[in-house]
């Protein structure tokens, strides 16, 4: 599947009436950083960001997408307590953090400049902090293409990467499936919930 501007426009539209994920709550149940800091990495329609928002989280919400920054701007004009950013996982300048949010966003990072993008993502989050992200696995049919690079790993892998934080939950989906938009995919995703030690 190519993703393209029109698909991910379909995308905004087709998420921006959802609630946010319970996973969110749980997150902001188990940080015990002390920080009220968020980061909302490829925000998308800006759901997760709202609802940090809401329970009093100052949000720090990027995107690279165009119609991204476009729907939060215009969705969070009156919002003080979150600020948008048109950037990108490989250019952004990460806050010190209580809590990291990386939804169905960090398989578009570019695999050159992974390992150098996790590193400062970990940094960011305070000791007690919440990681709540997803990374793709191998058997995912989203491919690299021009537009854009996709990064894959492993379970192990995964897992490896996570060596600096405590698990809560760690899900692989490995099945046929649809995006937002209804288009068919196979999905081979690890979803995780984890501490910062």
């Amino acid at each position: 599947m190519t993703l393209t501007k029109h698909s991910w426009d379909d995308y905004y539209k087709a998420v921006t009436r959802r609630p946010h994920d319970p996973m969110t709550e749980i997150a902001i149940a188990k940080n015990r950083s002390g920080s009220n800091v968020a980061v909302d990495a490829g925000c998308g329609a800006g759901t997760e960001a709202e609802f940090l928002a809401k329970v009093g989280y100052d949000v720090y919400a990027f995107d690279p997408e165009d119609g991204a920054i476009e729907l939060c701007r215009r969705r969070f004009l009156a919002n003080k307590n979150v600020k948008v950013f048109r950037d990108s996982f490989e250019t952004f300048t990460y806050p010190k953090n209580g809590l990291f949010i990386a939804k169905s966003s960090l398989f578009f990072c570019d695999p050159k400049q992974f390992e150098r993008v996790w590193s400062s993502i970990e940094q960011s989050i305070e000791p007690g902090g919440v990681f709540f992200g997803q990374l793709l696995g191998g058997d995912d049919s989203w491919q690299n293409t021009h537009v854009r690079h996709i990064s894959k790993f492993s379970k192990q892998q995964a897992l490896a990467k996570l060596s600096a934080f405590d698990l809560l939950e760690f899900k692989e989906v490995h099945q046929d499936g649809k995006t937002a938009v209804g288009t068919e995919k196979f999905w081979h995703v690890f979803t995780f919930l984890a501490i910062k030690r």
